[in-house]
């Protein structure tokens, strides 16, 4: 079965573009930043003396020194790929320009740095594309979007893997022609970490990758934020994978606003029997020996 692509014309988007995770000072006396590289995990807390200094050298080299004595294998800052905190990748060069105090907004947060990340902008995309921030006292009245839907992800997938004899329609092919021309600044190819930030800063490539009136906008923002990207590497996305990415963007974001409503999958006579259902609930109270319950008839 094919899934039918959707898509708009007369694209633009203006209206809650994301706001860059490096802000303004938290005013946080300390941190705890529970850190991890492969399998090596470590809680450091910095104080203030330390969330002046950049997240490289108050936190990650640290840690680096302690990983590389329990660790099978050494790693070197060099080495780290992406640096993400409570899931989020941090915009390229934060980690060494920007003081930790801006990019680490709560008292308790999540450290991973990679090593390896996927080898294209849509497989990134798509590892992610079931993940959620998480709920916390600071952003429960503002909760984070939720997973992407299986339906949505469905129809990113199908956009993204055309071939050379299904190409994106003509009006898609254009304008990622236009935003990769805008990104890359007229060369040959760009890095992941500049394209994932184009599409979540810079205004005129959102406006060409997303309608206004889409009702997934949020959600697939939120899953570029995510996305596992090299900001070591230099230009190595060309036109004809971006192009793939830009498709799957937009054909998610001009899905039906119900593609992005989970389906609930009816559950089956035999799988409420095993569940127990209301009958079995009540059979288990009344052979619970810790209960006292009498069957009236």
């Amino acid at each position: 079965m094919t899934t039918a692509l959707h898509t708009v014309p007369g694209m633009g988007y203006k209206k809650n573009a994301p706001v860059p995770r490096a802000a303004a000072n938290t005013g946080l006396e300390k941190v705890a930043c529970r850190t991890k590289c492969g399998e090596v995990e470590l809680k450091i807390t910095l104080t203030p003396k330390f969330l002046v200094k950049p997240l490289r050298e108050a936190l990650v080299e640290p840690f680096l020194k302690v990983h590389n004595k329990r660790a099978a294998a050494p790693v070197g800052w060099e080495e780290i790929l992406c640096i993400q905190i409570d899931g989020i990748t941090l915009p390229e060069g934060a980690a060494s320009e920007t003081a930790s105090e801006n990019l680490l907004i709560r008292e308790e947060v999540r450290v991973e740095l990679l090593t390896v990340v996927p080898p294209t902008l849509l497989d990134a995309f798509v590892a992610v594309a079931r993940d959620a921030g998480e709920v916390t006292q600071e952003n429960y009245r503002n909760p984070p979007p939720p997973p992407m839907t299986h339906k949505l992800i469905e129809i990113a997938t199908a956009a993204g893997n055309v071939d050379g004899d299904s190409p994106p329609d003509a009006d898609t092919l254009r304008r990622a022609t236009n935003a990769f021309e805008a990104i890359s600044g007229g060369g040959a190819a760009v890095s992941g970490a500049r394209t994932r930030m184009a599409l979540l800063t810079d205004q005129y490539v959102r406006e060409l990758c997303f309608p206004e009136s889409s009702a997934h906008t949020t959600v697939i923002s939120d899953k570029i934020a995510r996305m596992a990207v090299s900001a070591a590497e230099p230009g190595t996305v060309e036109a004809a994978e971006f192009t793939r990415f830009f498709a799957a963007l937009t054909a998610a974001a001009c899905a039906p606003p119900a593609a992005g409503e989970e389906e609930v999958t009816p559950m089956s006579a035999k799988k409420k029997k095993e569940q127990g259902g209301a009958e079995g609930f009540l059979q288990q109270l009344l052979e619970d020996d810790s209960v006292t319950a009498r069957r009236i008839h």
